[in-house]
């Protein structure tokens, strides 16, 4: 069940303003980006008879409560006034404790989590504002529906992201604009009136959304820093100031283009590498430190073989074929398949069944994924020792054959002699085939040397 906290409110009436501390402008060090008031900015105030600023009071009050979710978007602003200067100059300086806000810089792009978490926020923050909630003060619903943001298109360097290089966390510079009456509502909801259409900081929010193609590339950064298996079977292709392909780049490793060739087979140790690196890249998706991490392992893709087989290569020794997958960014979405499946991250999705089709006992069938298409160019060991086996036979075959063909030595009797059907009969068996013609009839051409194996008779006379 959802709890709200709701934040006390002086009434209007009473409530005072805080008077800035006479202390000195905080060190460089300290400040890390500055908004000097009136010349260029202008500080955001409450469109009413005290016209308080957002920056003190109350207001800041509301924006900066834990229970608050947008306050995790808006920076550390402090107003801050010169006490040497006459008529005494104030700026806005924001605060940015390093441990949190690493890697600071504008923003180019926005995580689909970092957008759907701000959106969740700017909803939470005007369900506050809804005329039957009766335990929010009148005040606050009016600083709520007042409040604004920098339009993003007109001051861009007001929104920032940090985090590692492939991560993006949204950091908001507020409480003051560029340009006067120029900062929006957050977004469209039933207590917000609008200027025009889509003129909400969401709407513009939403043209920065990371595309697909962008998140592709984020793993890549990704990979590079957790270093993990998967890293060992990606490349990035170099090419030369004329284009020409002249090798790839594996994490810190360069192969040149004459040690690579085009994938015809793997052997199953290097097959087996490539799956558990899969299985592995998908697993870590549950212990994501963040929730874009988690966005790009579930949505990484690779080339086809089948609709890409220039991104398949492999390099070392003919029995010992080492596998290199292209990523250079072309590939598109339709061209790429999902790495193994990983039913625990419903990879890959499985298509839709109808209720007909359920009742019938039908079960969705999952596409095929990468590993099961290389599985198909994976030479089992059994086939391998087949094939070789039949290698190292084949010369000694050939030889008794050849030998065969050319044995020219007469027909010799075997040993197995036994009596005929009479007394003066005996059968021999021979070696090879004898022509029936050749065999004697009269006992007086039988050796003498032939003696019945059975008997302990003389020789025949």
């Amino acid at each position: 069940m959802e709890t709200t906290v709701v934040m006390p409110i002086e009434p209007k009436e009473q409530a005072k303003p805080v008077t800035p501390p006479a202390a000195a402008t905080p060190a460089p060090s300290d400040a890390t980006f500055v908004r000097k008031l009136d010349h260029p900015y202008f500080e955001l105030r409450t469109p009413d008879a005290q016209t308080n600023s957002y920056l003190e009071g109350n207001a800041r009050k509301m924006l900066t409560a834990d229970q608050e979710k947008l306050h995790v978007f808006l920076a550390d602003a402090r107003l801050v006034m010169d006490q040497n200067t006459t008529p005494r100059k104030r700026s806005v300086h924001y605060k940015l404790d390093p441990e949190i806000y690493k890697n600071v810089r504008q923003m180019d792009a926005l995580p689909p989590s970092e957008f759907a978490a701000f959106e969740e926020a700017a909803k939470d923050f005007y369900d506050k504002a809804a005329p039957d909630r009766k335990d929010v003060h009148p005040y606050e619903t009016f600083l709520r529906l007042n409040f604004r943001l920098p339009d993003p298109e007109k001051e861009p360097d007001a929104y920032l992201v940090y985090g590692e290089a492939f991560e993006r966390r949204l950091l908001i510079l507020w409480g003051c604009e560029k340009e006067k009456d120029s900062s929006l509502p957050l977004a469209k909801h039933p207590v917000i009136r609008l200027r025009k259409p889509d003129a909400s900081v969401l709407d513009k929010l939403r043209a920065k959304v990371i595309t697909w193609a962008q998140m592709q590339k984020d793993v890549l950064l990704l990979l590079a820093k957790t270093r993990e298996p998967l890293l060992r079977f990606l490349a990035q292709p170099v090419h030369d100031e004329k284009g020409e392909f002249k090798g790839v780049k594996i994490g810190e490793v360069a192969l040149s283009a004459d040690k690579l060739r085009p994938l015809r087979y793997l052997l199953p140790p290097e097959m087996k590498a490539f799956y558990k690196a899969c299985q592995d890249f998908y697993a870590r998706a549950a212990t994501a430190t963040s929730p874009y991490e988690k966005e790009l392992r579930t949505n990484f893709q690779l080339p086809d073989p089948d609709k890409m087989p220039e991104a398949f290569r492999v390099h070392g020794p003919m029995n010992k074929p080492r596998l290199v997958i292209l990523c250079d960014g072309s590939a598109r979405r339709e061209q790429t398949l999902w790495l193994t499946p990983a039913p625990e991250q419903n990879i890959p999705p499985m298509p839709p069944i109808t209720p007909e089709e359920e009742l019938l006992g039908k079960k969705p069938v999952p596409p095929l994924t990468l590993t099961d298409k290389l599985q198909r160019r994976t030479i089992p060991f059994a086939k391998i020792f087949t094939v070789a086996g039949t290698i190292i036979a084949l010369p000694f075959v050939m030889a008794f054959m050849v030998w065969l063909a050319l044995d020219k030595s007469p027909p010799r009797p075997l040993r197995e002699i036994v009596p005929g059907n009479d007394a003066t009969s005996i059968l021999v068996r021979f070696n090879k085939a004898i022509d029936p013609a050749s065999v004697p009839m009269s006992k007086n051409f039988i050796p003498k040397s032939f003696v019945l194996m059975d008997s302990n008779g003389v020789p025949v006379t």
